[in-house]
Protein backbone atom coordinates (compact mmCIF):
# COMPACT_ATOMS: atom_id res chain seq x y z
CA UNK A 1 0.00 0.00 0.00
CA UNK A 2 1.40 3.18 -0.73
CA UNK A 3 2.72 6.11 1.34
CA UNK A 4 0.11 9.22 1.66
CA UNK A 5 0.22 12.36 3.35
CA UNK A 6 -3.19 13.81 3.95
CA UNK A 7 -3.89 17.38 2.97
CA UNK A 8 -4.18 19.59 6.22
CA UNK A 9 -6.25 22.45 6.11
CA UNK A 10 -5.48 25.86 8.86
CA UNK A 11 -7.25 24.88 12.52
CA UNK A 12 -7.59 27.05 15.01
CA UNK A 13 -9.67 25.37 17.90
CA UNK A 14 -8.59 24.93 21.48
CA UNK A 15 -7.41 21.49 22.55
CA UNK A 16 -7.27 19.50 25.74
CA UNK A 17 -4.73 16.89 25.46
CA UNK A 18 -3.58 14.35 28.76
CA UNK A 19 -0.34 12.88 27.95
CA UNK A 20 2.47 12.36 30.32
CA UNK A 21 0.09 12.13 33.29
CA UNK A 22 -1.41 15.57 32.92
CA UNK A 23 -3.78 17.76 31.06
CA UNK A 24 -2.20 20.73 28.87
CA UNK A 25 -4.19 23.34 26.74
CA UNK A 26 -3.01 23.67 23.27
CA UNK A 27 -4.02 25.34 20.14
CA UNK A 28 -4.62 23.59 17.17
CA UNK A 29 -2.24 25.29 14.19
CA UNK A 30 -3.74 22.54 10.88
CA UNK A 31 -5.99 19.82 10.89
CA UNK A 32 -5.98 16.74 8.58
CA UNK A 33 -8.30 13.33 8.15
CA UNK A 34 -5.06 11.87 9.85
CA UNK A 35 -4.27 14.31 12.73
CA UNK A 36 -3.20 17.76 13.88
CA UNK A 37 -0.64 20.22 14.30
CA UNK A 38 -0.83 21.36 18.47
CA UNK A 39 0.92 24.40 19.74
CA UNK A 40 0.74 23.39 23.08
CA UNK A 41 1.03 25.35 26.18
CA UNK A 42 3.88 23.21 27.51
CA UNK A 43 6.13 20.06 25.73
CA UNK A 44 4.95 16.49 25.60
CA UNK A 45 6.67 13.34 24.82
CA UNK A 46 7.57 12.65 21.55
CA UNK A 47 6.20 8.87 20.96
CA UNK A 48 3.77 9.26 23.87
CA UNK A 49 -0.13 8.47 23.33
CA UNK A 50 -2.50 11.18 24.04
CA UNK A 51 -6.19 11.74 24.59
CA UNK A 52 -7.64 15.11 22.68
CA UNK A 53 -10.87 16.45 23.24
CA UNK A 54 -11.82 19.39 20.74
CA UNK A 55 -14.86 21.01 18.97
CA UNK A 56 -15.66 20.44 15.20
CA UNK A 57 -18.86 22.29 13.74
CA UNK A 58 -21.85 21.45 15.95
CA UNK A 59 -20.05 18.76 18.12
CA UNK A 60 -17.18 17.72 20.69
CA UNK A 61 -14.84 15.05 19.89
CA UNK A 62 -13.08 12.97 22.13
CA UNK A 63 -10.06 10.92 20.16
CA UNK A 64 -6.91 8.91 21.02
CA UNK A 65 -3.63 9.85 18.90
CA UNK A 66 -0.36 9.35 19.51
CA UNK A 67 2.36 12.36 19.35
CA UNK A 68 4.42 11.64 16.78
CA UNK A 69 7.00 14.49 16.15
CA UNK A 70 8.22 17.98 17.14
CA UNK A 71 7.38 20.23 14.37
CA UNK A 72 10.00 23.24 15.07
CA UNK A 73 8.26 26.69 13.79
CA UNK A 74 10.01 30.01 14.39
CA UNK A 75 8.17 31.65 17.06
CA UNK A 76 6.72 29.19 18.99
CA UNK A 77 6.64 24.77 19.63
CA UNK A 78 4.71 22.48 17.73
CA UNK A 79 4.28 18.76 17.99
CA UNK A 80 2.31 16.92 15.66
CA UNK A 81 -0.18 14.03 16.75
CA UNK A 82 -1.81 11.53 14.36
CA UNK A 83 -4.93 10.56 15.63
CA UNK A 84 -5.86 6.53 16.20
CA UNK A 85 -8.79 4.45 15.18
CA UNK A 86 -11.38 7.66 14.71
CA UNK A 87 -14.77 6.91 14.75
CA UNK A 88 -16.63 6.78 11.45
CA UNK A 89 -18.93 9.57 12.46
CA UNK A 90 -16.01 12.13 13.60
CA UNK A 91 -14.22 11.15 10.46
CA UNK A 92 -16.96 12.44 8.59
CA UNK A 93 -17.51 15.33 10.45
CA UNK A 94 -13.61 15.62 9.95
CA UNK A 95 -13.62 15.04 6.32
CA UNK A 96 -16.48 17.60 5.81
CA UNK A 97 -14.79 20.50 7.16
CA UNK A 98 -11.24 19.70 5.34
CA UNK A 99 -13.51 20.17 2.49
CA UNK A 100 -14.93 23.17 3.21
CA UNK A 101 -11.83 24.92 4.28
CA UNK A 102 -10.71 23.67 0.84
CA UNK A 103 -13.12 26.23 -0.48
CA UNK A 104 -13.99 24.05 -2.97
CA UNK A 105 -10.31 23.65 -4.50
CA UNK A 106 -9.60 20.41 -5.68
CA UNK A 107 -7.78 18.01 -2.99
CA UNK A 108 -4.12 17.45 -4.29
CA UNK A 109 -3.44 14.15 -5.21
CA UNK A 110 -1.12 12.62 -2.12
CA UNK A 111 2.46 11.52 -3.39
CA UNK A 112 2.43 7.54 -3.30
CA UNK A 113 5.74 6.15 -2.44
CA UNK A 114 7.02 3.55 -5.19
CA UNK A 115 6.70 0.05 -3.61
CA UNK A 116 9.18 -2.16 -3.01
CA UNK A 117 9.36 -4.34 -6.56
CA UNK A 118 10.41 -0.99 -8.29
CA UNK A 119 13.20 0.31 -5.91
CA UNK A 120 15.01 -3.08 -6.15
CA UNK A 121 14.38 -2.77 -9.62
CA UNK A 122 15.94 0.75 -9.89
CA UNK A 123 18.75 -0.45 -7.41
CA UNK A 124 19.12 -3.88 -9.85
CA UNK A 125 19.32 -1.07 -12.51
CA UNK A 126 22.13 1.15 -10.84
CA UNK A 127 24.41 -1.60 -9.70
CA UNK A 128 24.36 -3.05 -13.44
CA UNK A 129 25.20 0.52 -14.74
CA UNK A 130 27.90 0.59 -12.53
CA UNK A 131 29.30 -2.49 -13.13
CA UNK A 132 29.47 -2.03 -16.94
CA UNK A 133 30.98 1.20 -16.42
CA UNK A 134 34.08 -0.11 -14.48
CA UNK A 135 33.77 -3.50 -15.20
CA UNK A 136 33.81 -4.79 -11.40
CA UNK A 137 31.36 -7.51 -10.50
CA UNK A 138 28.87 -5.90 -7.35
CA UNK A 139 26.88 -8.89 -7.47
CA UNK A 140 26.94 -12.47 -7.53
CA UNK A 141 24.25 -13.57 -9.38
CA UNK A 142 22.97 -17.10 -8.76
CA UNK A 143 22.72 -19.47 -12.06
CA UNK A 144 19.46 -20.51 -12.58
CA UNK A 145 18.02 -23.04 -14.76
CA UNK A 146 16.35 -23.01 -18.05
Amino acid sequence: MPLQRAVRVPFSEKVFVYSDNRMVMAQAGDLSETGMLLHPQAPLSVGGAAWLRFSLPGSTVELDGRLVREAPEQDRYALAVQFNAVPAAVQKQIEDLVDRRLDGAPRPSPKAAPDLLTLYQQALAQIEREERADGAPRLRRRATAR
